[in-house]
C-alpha cells in the first residue's frame, strides 16, 4: 500500500497534481496545479515566484540556486541572461495564493507573502548609517542596526550571503573597535550586540584587522572574564561561544590573548560540550578549538584532556562538512605538532576508528586542502596501525588518556 501511495505521489508531482487525504479514511484526492503555477526547474507550486530578464518566470529558490552554480542562462530558453537579478512577480504569487485557498478544503496550504530579500544596495546603507553612528557616539543607533543586521542574516541564506558578499563583517568590526577605546562598561549593550552579529556573519575574513587591534581584543577578553567563564556551564558556553568564535579570526595573531583564553579554561569547556552540541554550536565550538590550537598552550591543554581525540574523531562524519573539516584540520595540527615522540595522539586516533574514517572522507570527497590533511595523517596513522586495536566507544564518561 505504501509503494502504491508512493508511485501515485511521484507520478502526481511529474503530472503537476498534488495528492492530499480526502478524509479520515486515508483516501486520496487529486489537485491538478495549475502549468503557469509550477516552477520549471523543480516543477512544484512556486513559493516565491521571480521573473529573470528571458521573460520566463521561476520559483527564487530554484532558479537562485541555478544561478549560483554558475549558469547565466535562462534554464527554459538557454538563452544569455541580460540582468541575473529575479524580479518577485507579485502577480503570479496573488493568484498562486487564491488558488491555494479555494481548494484549503482538500488540505492545501495557502503559501506565504514572501519578504523582500536584502539587497547590497540597502546592505551598504545600513554601513553607512553604521559608520555615521560611530563618528557621533551614537551607541543605541549602532546597537539597533547590529540587531537589524543579525536579523536579517537570519531571516534567509540569501539574506546572509548578500551582507557576507559586501563586507558587513568589516563594518562592524570597525565599530566594535570604536567603542571598544571608550569605557567597556559605558559600552556593554551595543559591544555585545556587535559580537553576536559578528557570530551569525561567518566568515570574517574581512575583519580581522578591525578585532586584531589591542583596543578589541582587551573588550573581548574583559567580556569572557566578567562573565565567570572558568564556570562549569554548558549553557553559558553556547550562549556567549560568540566571543570566542569572534575571537578565532584573529587568534592566530596574537599569543597573549590565546595564553588567555587557555588559562580561562576555554578548551576544557568547548570539548566538554562537543561531546553532545546541536550542529551550529558544535561547528562554533571546532573553529574557536581549531584557532587556539594553532598554538603550543593551545595545543598542550588539548593533549591533556581525555576527551581530545574521541571527539574529533567522532565528529568527522556525524555533524557537517564544516566540523568536519575543523576536526580533520585539529587532528593535523595536534599529530603534526606533537613533541612527545611517543606517537601517543597517533596511537588513540587509530584505537578511536580514526584510521577508518579518514579513509572513508577521502572516498566520499571533500575540499583540496582538507584531503591533503586527511592523506598525511592516514600515512602517520599507517605506521602504528599493526600495533594497536581500535577500541571506539560511543561512552564518553571516565575516559581516561591511555598514555
Amino acid at each position: 500500500m505504501m509503494i502504491s501511495t508512493w508511485r501515485k505521489r511521484r507520478a502526481a508531482r511529474l503530472a503537476g497534481k498534488q495528492l492530499r487525504p480526502e478524509s479520515e479514511t486515508g483516501d486520496i484526492h487529486e489537485v491538478t496545479i495549475p502549468n503557469h503555477f509550477r516552477c520549471p526547474i523543480s516543477l512544484e507550486l512556486m513559493k516565491d515566484p521571480v521573473t529573470m530578464s528571458s521573460g520566463i518566470t521561476y520559483d527564487r529558490e530554484s532558479i537562485e540556486k541555478w544561478i549560483e552554480a554558475g549558469n547565466a542562462t535562462c534554464p527554459m530558453t538557454n538563452k544569455v541572461l541580460s540582468n541575473l537579478d529575479p524580479i518577485p512577480n507579485h502577480a503570479i504569487r496573488k493568484m498562486i495564493q487564491d488558488w491555494c485557498v479555494a481548494n484549503g478544503s482538500y488540505g492545501i496550504e495557502r503559501i506565504p507573502t514572501p519578504r523582500i530579500p536584502l539587497s547590497s544596495e540597502a546592505a551598504l546603507e545600513i554601513h553607512s548609517k553604521i559608520k555615521t553612528a560611530c563618528r557621533k557616539g551614537d551607541q543605541a543607533g549602532c546597537q539597533n542596526l547590529a540587531a537589524k543586521i543579525k536579523a536579517l542574516a537570519k531571516e534567509s541564506e540569501r539574506n546572509k550571503r548578500c551582507l557576507v558578499a559586501t563586507e558587513t563583517a568589516g563594518v562592524l568590526s570597525s565599530a566594535f573597535e570604536e567603542f571598544s577605546k571608550a569605557s567597556f562598561d559605558d559600552h556593554v549593550a551595543v559591544l555585545e550586540e556587535i559580537l553576536s552579529s559578528l557570530a551569525v556573519l561567518l566568515p570574517h575574513d574581512k575583519a580581522s584587522t578591525y578585532l586584531g587591534s589591542d583596543a578589541s581584543m582587551d573588550c573581548v577578553v574583559w567580556f569572557l572574564k566578567s562573565t565567570h567563564l572558568p564556570d562549569s556551564n554548558k549553557s553559558f558556553i553556547a550562549d556567549h561561544l560568540s566571543y570566542g568564535h569572534v575571537v578565532v579570526v584573529v587568534v592566530s595573531t596574537n599569543a597573549k590573548t590565546v595564553a588567555t583564553f587557555v588559562d580561562l579554561g576555554l578548551v576544557s569547556l568547548l570539548l566538554e560540550m562537543l561531546v553532545d552540541a546541536e550542529r551550529s554550536i558544535c561547528e562554533k565550538a571546532l573553529g574557536v578549538l581549531d584557532g587556539i590550537c594553532d598554538w603550543d598552550q593551545g595545543r598542550e591543554k588539548a593533549y591533556n584532556h581525555a576527551l581530545t581525540i574521541p571527539v574529533l574523531v567522532r565528529k568527522i562524519h556525524r555533524v557537517s562538512d564544516l566540523a568536519m573539516k575543523f576536526s580533520v584540520s585539529i587532528l593535523f595540527k595536534l599529530c603534526m605538532n606533537e613533541k612527545r615522540g611517543d606517537g601517543g595522539v597517533l596511537v588513540e586516533a587509530i584505537q578511536r576508528n580514526g584510521f577508518e574514517k579518514l579513509l572513508v572522507l577521502l572516498q566520499v570527497g571533500c575540499e583540496e586542502r582538507t584531503r591533503e590533511k586527511a592523506t598525511q595523517l592516514l600515512k602517520l596513522l599507517n605506521v602504528y596501525g599493526s600495533r594497536v586495536d581500535c577500541i571506539d566507544t560511543v561512552d564518553f564518561k571516565n575516559l581516561k588518556k591511555p598514555f
